[in-house]
This record gives structure tokens, C-alpha cells and sequence, in this order.
């Protein structure tokens, strides 16, 4: 049974991470991070909580790229699986801002599927305040890649332009 929610949850994350013309109205936007540091608290049943930062660079479908960093903290529970909040600030090549939430539970900590939020943003990102898209993640070693897509009906490369 473990082994076919987890070969489901890898399906899913791969078809999430296709990208083909197909999408042409939908919004892709890619993450490529790495974790810099964390601390972990062993709880006594065997629980976790996790904090750390991540940083890496992103791009999106419509030619913006630039640096984003990340808090995040995970509490992972063999029974329910983990929790993981965190709160990232992004700058574009043009040094425009903006800052995103991310979460998810789920039950593995290296492959996973969540929401994010757009917080706030300086120049055209304002415009995506509180708009929110899903995200699949996968951990690699000590990186990982996130990429969120959101639906054509959010027009979020019209709000971009």
C-alpha cells in the first residue's frame, strides 16, 4: 500500500512538472533552491521540527527571473506526515520585489504538493497580492526544485504586463 501511494504521489508530482505548449495561458514559475542551514528538535514520540532557510534562483514563462529565499519550518509526525510553513522574499532582475507564503501537508518530506500565496510585491508583483497558485516540490540532496502553476482563469501574465 506504501509503495503504491508513493509511486501515485511521484506520478502526480511528474505530470505536475510537465510543460508544454499545451499550457500556453497558464502561468509556470520555477524555483531551483538549495537548504543552507537547519536545526531539528526531536520530540519525545519520535515527532520532528525542522527550521531552515533556503535560497536559489527562480524564472517564470514570461521572462522574469531573478533570487528568492526562504524560513521555512516542517514538523514531521510519522502518523500524520508533515506540516511545512514558510515565508520566502524574491527579487527579479530588475530589483522588484515580492514575497510569497508557502504550505503543505503531506505525507513525505522529499516529494510534495502545496499552495502559494502571494503576500505582497513592489511595481507590477503588487498586483498579485493574495492570489494563490499550487506548487510540487522534490528534494534533491540538499536542494530542491518548486515549480507552481496557476490556471489561466487567474490571468496572472496579464496582471504581469
Amino acid at each position: 500500500m506504501v509503495s503504491i501511494i508513493k509511486g501515485t504521489k511521484s506520478l502526480i508530482f511528474y505530470l505536475f512538472m510537465f510543460n508544454t505548449n499545451v499550457f500556453a495561458d497558464i502561468y509556470n514559475f520555477k524555483w531551483y533552491n538549495e537548504e543552507k542551514q537547519s536545526d531539528k528538535i526531536v520530540l519525545p514520540d519520535n515527532s520532528n521540527f525542522f527550521s531552515f532557510t533556503s535560497s536559489g534562483i527562480w524564472e517564470d514563462n514570461l521572462g522574469n527571473y531573478g533570487e528568492m529565499k526562504c524560513v521555512v519550518s516542517l514538523f514531521s509526525d510519522s502518523m500524520q506526515g508533515i506540516e511545512l510553513i514558510g515565508y520566502c522574499e524574491a527579487k527579479d532582475n530588475k530589483d522588484e520585489k515580492f514575497w510569497t507564503k508557502l504550505d503543505r501537508t503531506s505525507s513525505g518530506q522529499e516529494l510534495g504538493i502545496g499552495k502559494m500565496t502571494f503576500l505582497s510585491g513592489t511595481s507590477k508583483y503588487s498586483r498579485l497580492k493574495n492570489i494563490s497558485c499550487p506548487y510540487a516540490v522534490e528534494w534533491v540532496g540538499s536542494g530542491g526544485i518548486l515549480k507552481a502553476r496557476c490556471s489561466k482563469e487567474i490571468n496572472i501574465k496579464g496582471l504581469l504586463k
